[in-house]
């Protein structure tokens, strides 16, 4: 153990008590506590703690290159906890600790005691002995207690929940060891926001064999190890802040420390977004978009609809539902307004217009917005039933992705498809279009109430990292597949999901019980540098009641993943029928289905609930 007394550095452990005055140089020098020493006595007199981390960083020209979120992204108030791997034992402590404190000047720190005792460093720590003796856990609960005191005033707290240094576990790797409990019980009793920071790296060969002989060693030679990587350049992830409500619905505050441990190592194995983008850049060459269609042709078109499909309204947007052959030059810009919104996610065609052979046979849903006169977002709807009779199942897109026999149709029963639903960009940022899409389909269902089922693919796509796709197919596989459906279908470009990298499967592996689907969409998000979570759209279908039967990899829309869903909705909840098709529609569509519901078990089979 490693102590300061009167500013000097020495051993003070009582098992060397004993030691002679040689026997003690000799092993001041060893372990490097001479040096340290030294150059500690070197620096300036009367420096605070931001002036002697600065101090000692230059002397031992340690530096870091950030990667990942800026420092201006961190709150510049409120409560704030930042959780860190703990990799080297000493550098990380002086970079994450100094760069923390050029935003946030109120930065405590819950440190080794042993470091309060550097008088300058006193005012910043927090102290725990971290060595574990009965008599220290009354002390590290009174400075637990201070950094939530801390946090509840708006302070800021930097934590390494791991208590110790990384070392060579029994499979060979190095890392954490599992983090404590107290990083989520101050998260949770601040309610504060997260930033997790990651150190790529690790101690040398050396310090892990001694640190396999005698744990107590590790400790011993880290004032050598800090003196060894003297002139290093480090990396430093820092991930995008988490706010508590991300994490609030976590079953305690161990789990919340076992998912911020797998968010903040997950940060080292990302790749930058821009990377990727520019890669995917040279493979894609999208032809230009084609030329809108003139307002004015748009307008006299939509004006010469039938009056029957214009099926809602809210204020200038307007819901019509009409075939292909009533809206040429509709159907023309909605096909552009497919690709265009398509090509912003990293999917698309790659046409000038994304409209295909299935357009023709299939219903158009669409919302016009008479004000600015312009088409804001559509959906495609096929009758099932319709489509058989005038294709066969050739007819049908889901068919182009996925092969089934009849035999599935019928499991499903009287179905509509759904697919190719878009926003335009400029009409994103309200909830409103998206629900009167969905308002406009419950209308459909709720006049034609024999129709029980929706299903169509839902795409995920190929700009989502690897490792986020393969998360989200095991959470969908874990949590919503209907198993039974599923052996009925089979995909035309199966997906294949390759095992996780380390950190991923630590990620996975404290997340895949969350059943929750918002939930599991943010802690996602939280591991992802983009904030991706759960698709909007798939999320959606899943809190209908929406099951997962297939899983597709689309060549022809940028390797986008579909999977194919099917809603069955007499699993879906009264409150949500309402709301999309009106409270007297919900009713009739339940009367004209007994004024049944149904509920799923667990391999996806319904039975019929009262």
């Amino acid at each position: 153990m490693v102590t300061v007394v009167r500013n000097s550095l020495q051993l003070r452990d009582p098992a060397h008590a004993g030691l002679g005055a040689l026997w003690r140089s000799a092993l001041d020098q060893l372990l490097g506590l001479r040096t340290l020493d030294q150059l500690y006595r070197s620096l300036p007199p009367g420096l605070d703690a931001p002036g002697l981390l600065d101090a000692a960083a230059d002397a031992l020209a340690l530096d870091c290159d950030l990667l990942g979120a800026d420092l201006d992204s961190l709150p510049a108030d409120g409560p704030l906890v930042i959780v860190c791997n703990h990799p080297f034992g000493g550098a990380d402590g002086i970079l994450l600790t100094r760069l923390l404190l050029r935003r946030r000047p109120d930065l405590k720190v819950l440190a080794n005691s042993e470091l309060a005792r550097l008088s300058e460093l006193a005012e910043l720590l927090l102290p725990l002995d971290i060595f574990g003796a009965a008599r220290s856990s009354a002390r590290n609960r009174r400075s637990l207690r201070a950094a939530a005191r801390w946090l509840g005033h708006g302070g800021a707290v930097l934590l390494f929940p791991a208590g110790e240094v990384a070392h060579m576990s029994i499979d060979g790797r190095v890392n954490d060891r599992r983090w404590s409990a107290a990083a989520g019980w101050l998260v949770r009793r601040a309610r504060a926001t997260v930033v997790p920071a990651c150190f790529e790296g690790r101690n040398p060969w050396w310090f892990q064999v001694a640190g396999g002989v005698h744990p107590l060693l590790r400790s011993a030679l880290l004032p050598r190890v800090l003196l060894s990587q003297a002139g290093q350049r480090f990396r430093l992830h820092l991930g995008a802040r988490i706010p508590y409500g991300r994490l609030d619905k976590l079953a305690c505050e161990q789990s919340i420390s076992d998912v911020l441990r797998a968010l903040t190592l997950n940060l080292s194995t990302q790749v930058p977004a821009a990377a990727g983008a520019a890669d995917d850049t040279t493979r894609w060459r999208p032809a230009p978009l084609a030329t809108a269609v003139a307002p004015e042709l748009l307008q006299a078109e939509i004006a010469a609809l039938p009056a029957q499909g214009l099926l809602l309204k809210n204020r200038s947007l307007q819901v019509h539902l009409a075939r292909a052959s009533e809206i040429p030059w509709t159907l023309r810009e909605i096909g552009r307004l497919r690709e265009l919104t398509f090509r912003r996610v990293g999917e698309g065609t790659g046409r000038p217009l994304d409209l295909d052979r299935f357009d023709e046979d299939y219903r158009h849903l669409f919302i016009w917005d008479a004000s600015a006169r312009r088409v804001v977002g559509a959906y495609r709807l096929g009758p099932v039933d319709d489509i058989l009779k005038l294709r066969g199942r050739d007819g049908l897109y889901t068919h182009s992705l996925f092969r089934y026999s009849a035999a599935l149709l019928q499991d499903i029963g009287p179905a509509v498809e759904l697919g190719r639903s878009f926003i335009i960009p400029e009409y994103q940022r309200s909830f409103a279009p998206l629900l009167l899409l969905w308002r406009g389909i419950g209308a459909f269902m709720a006049q034609h109430p024999h129709y029980r089922c929706l299903f169509g693919p839902v795409s995920i796509s190929a700009d989502y990292p690897p490792e986020a796709r393969r998360c989200l197919v095991r959470y969908l596989r874990r949590h919503a597949y209907n198993r039974r459906l599923a052996r009925r279908v089979r995909p035309r470009r199966p997906y294949r999901s390759w095992p996780l990298p380390g950190n991923h499967e630590h990620l996975w592996r404290e997340v895949r019980s969350v059943s929750d689907v918002d939930l599991f969409s943010n802690l996602l998000s939280a591991g992802d540098r983009e904030g991706r979570g759960v698709p909007v759209l798939l999320r959606h279908y899943l809190k209908l009641g929406g099951r997962i039967i297939g899983f597709n990899v689309d060549r022809e829309f940028r390797d986008a993943l579909d999977g194919l869903i099917v809603v069955d909705l007499l699993q879906t909840d009264d409150a949500s029928l309402q709301r999309y098709m009106g409270i007297d529609g919900a009713a009739a569509w339940r009367a004209a289905h007994g004024g049944q519901a149904t509920q799923s078990t667990a391999d996806g089979d319904h039975q019929q609930i009262a």
